[in-house]
């Protein structure tokens, strides 16, 4: 039996990052930058099952012009999550001095420019992946979504280094896009479970550490190249004390689902 609903999921979330393409194309909502880029990253994940499945230089190039895309709108995506961070915390004349906004300008209207391009681009890759999509079996969706759950509860029967947090955010992601694959009982049922809401509970908090942690390290950039203004300074001091302190919060919590998630059992496919 044929794999629907890693079919229907494919389509659908290709599709949608093209409408959100171009509604941001339209709109210039960075919301519709955000959401192109989160159903960029679910096509992306079929297309990493795919990879163990139907290797070839044919699916090879597919995912490789559509990372591409995904890293262009991302460029825009860092400058706008950067200058918005500084708007609320109220820091004007941080804005001002590293020119956040005069940066964004430039890389969002180079972005904007091509978008027609990547639409076009988008429109024939989509069509091209669906019959490697088509040719995948319900069973191979229930293996590989087996080995991923074995995957990650190896990782995590213990704390792993700071370092390797991101990548098991990667891993426990790919584990909650390849759950809605599955048939939709078992997909229900799995949603249902509290080990899987926690996982969910720890990927997402993984995530803000992570986006605070490239933030701390961006301003440690830039603070070689602070002014002698006494206002750039004091507000430098000020958030930079302020993201020391929320990054150790966000480990606090990390830490704490590790140990809950340790006291769960993973249960295999067949007993849920």
């Amino acid at each position: 039996m044929k794999a629907e609903r890693l079919i229907t999921y494919y389509d659908h979330h290709f599709n949608a990052a093209i409408q959100q393409l171009e509604l941001y194309k339209q709109k210039s909502r960075p919301e519709a930058l955000h959401q192109f880029r989160v159903n960029i990253k679910k096509t992306r994940a079929v297309f990493k099952m795919l990879k163990g499945l139907q290797p070839g230089k044919k699916l090879k190039r597919i995912n490789h012009s559509v990372r591409l895309i995904f890293w262009k709108a991302g460029d825009v995506r860092d400058l706008q999550l950067k200058t918005a961070w500084l708007k609320r915390s109220r820091k004007k004349e941080l804005l001002v001095f590293f020119k956040l906004e005069e940066e964004l300008g430039d890389a969002d209207a180079h972005f904007k420019k091509d978008i027609p391009h990547y639409e076009n681009e988008m429109q024939e890759l989509a069509q091209q992946a669906l019959p490697l999509a088509e040719n995948v079996m319900a069973q191979d969706v229930q293996a590989y979504f087996g080995k991923l759950v074995l995957h990650v509860k190896l990782t995590v029967t213990e704390l792993p280094p700071h370092n390797e947090w991101h990548q098991l955010r990667k891993n426990i992601k790919q584990v909650l896009y390849s759950l809605h694959w599955l048939e939709e009982t078992i997909t229900l049922r799995l949603q249902k479970s509290l080990l899987i809401k926690t996982l969910d509970q720890l990927q997402d908090g993984i995530g803000h550490w992570h986006d605070e942690m490239l933030l701390k390290e961006w301003l440690g950039e830039k603070q070689a190249f602070l002014s002698e203004d006494t206002k750039v300074v004091q507000q430098f001091d000020v958030v930079w004390k302020k993201l020391v302190a929320s990054l150790l919060e966000h480990e606090k919590a990390i830490k704490k689902l590790f140990t809950r998630i340790n006291r769960m059992k993973f249960v295999s496919l067949r007993e849920q």
